[in-house]
């Protein structure tokens, strides 16, 4: 009489085990490397393998709770959440990851974001790695011989932050059966290509972290790629300034007015626009500024929301009646703003609202996603 088959719950225990057991034994055998003298390269190949350990660890972790004890609220146990990180250490994560391959395989595997910005914001899953992971697998092995390239920034939609990352290939893009995975889960048959249930699973990931993973190009001589996933901003707390400060940022193309009544606020936020490479004019008064406004329009405009006389929201109600408002942005500074305010400001015009102190780091993606997305 054949043995019964074990309920489904115990099939997933029993894989997660059998998981575990070569994990457990290819972290020793790191740590054993670990000890012995070792180049600089040699380090950083082994300290990729520790973090793609740790990563498949916390991973099995996670799948076992989740289908083995759906009942955590009456045991007492709490799910387990992946440890916040941000989205510069997930991304070197990748690339260091797939560039021996990528290598190896005759590809060059490139990258372009700003450092700072991928700092100042984190994911709190690893479904920003996963994703990656499936594309870049994906373009290493079935794209012609050339530059994979993958590039990132961040761009807010309804005042949220999202990261942007596309990937782009050589070619030769993706057949209509092939590009057709994205939307409905492959069958068994189509599997066999290596595209199937890696490029739907990826974009069901995305969709339900509340983003979306898109094919934009598709030719012959290119693949692209577009991911977007929700991102949080990095608590100012957790922030590393100084390692922040000797970042090299990309220069911004742009003009801006700030308006404030506070000297010292209208040249601290005047110095680090300068930093960022963009043209600065400063007002004191709402009054200066639809004068300067009206003269020569600028292409952000950051207003101190408690002026005398004027406000940050009475003056842009001048400047939008007077014609003026022609900016690609404007911004809303405060010190603080009650929860049931924001709304209004952003029905009134402004694109988003900056609470001081302001993180020069989260600034820099900001402005960068809004230059970049207006022209």
């Amino acid at each position: 009489m054949p043995a019964p088959k074990p309920a489904p719950k115990q099939d997933i225990a029993r894989l997660v085990h059998d998981l575990k057991t070569p994990l457990s034994a290819m972290k020793t055998a790191s740590d054993l490397i670990a000890q012995e003298p070792l180049s600089d390269q040699q380090h950083h190949h082994l300290n990729t393998l520790q973090k793609a350990i740790g990563s498949l660890e916390e991973l099995t972790g996670i799948i076992l709770q989740t289908h083995t004890e759906p009942e955590t609220h009456q045991t007492g146990k709490h799910p387990i959440e992946p440890e916040a990180r941000p989205l510069l250490d997930q991304l070197t994560y990748i690339v260091d990851l797939f560039s021996p391959q990528a290598e190896s395989s005759g590809h060059t595997l490139t990258h372009r974001w700003s450092r700072d910005a991928m700092s100042a914001y984190q994911t709190h899953s690893d479904e920003l790695q996963r994703i990656l992971a499936v594309l870049v697998d994906n373009a290493i092995l079935y794209s012609n011989t050339g530059t994979i390239t993958l590039s990132a920034h961040i761009k807010f939609s309804n005042h949220e932050p999202n990261i942007v990352v596309t990937l782009k290939d050589a070619g030769p893009g993706l057949s209509s059966e092939q590009a057709s995975h994205l939307d409905a889960a492959p069958t068994p048959k189509r599997k066999a290509d290596g595209h199937g249930l890696g490029l739907w699973s990826a974009r069901h990931l995305a969709c339900e972290n509340g983003g979306d993973l898109r094919l934009i190009t598709n030719s012959e001589h290119e693949a692209s790629f577009e991911l977007i996933l929700p991102i949080q901003e990095v608590e100012k707390s957790r922030q590393q300034a100084p390692a922040s400060q000797n970042i090299t940022r990309s220069a911004l193309s742009g003009s801006v007015l700030v308006v404030d009544d506070n000297e010292p606020n209208r040249e601290l936020l005047a110095a680090i626009f300068s930093s960022f490479g963009l043209m600065v004019r400063t007002a004191d008064s709402g009054k200066q500024a639809l004068k300067m406004q009206e003269e020569t329009p600028s292409d952000l405009i950051f207003l101190d929301l408690n002026m005398p006389e004027m406000n940050g929201a009475e003056t842009l109600t001048r400047m939008q009646t007077n014609g003026y408002a022609r900016a690609k942005a404007c911004f809303a500074i405060t010190a603080s703003i009650a929860p049931e305010d924001r709304p209004a400001l952003f029905k009134q015009g402004f694109t988003q609202i900056l609470e001081k102190p302001i993180n020069p780091s989260a600034l820099y993606s900001l402005l960068e996603s809004t230059l970049h997305s207006n022209g």
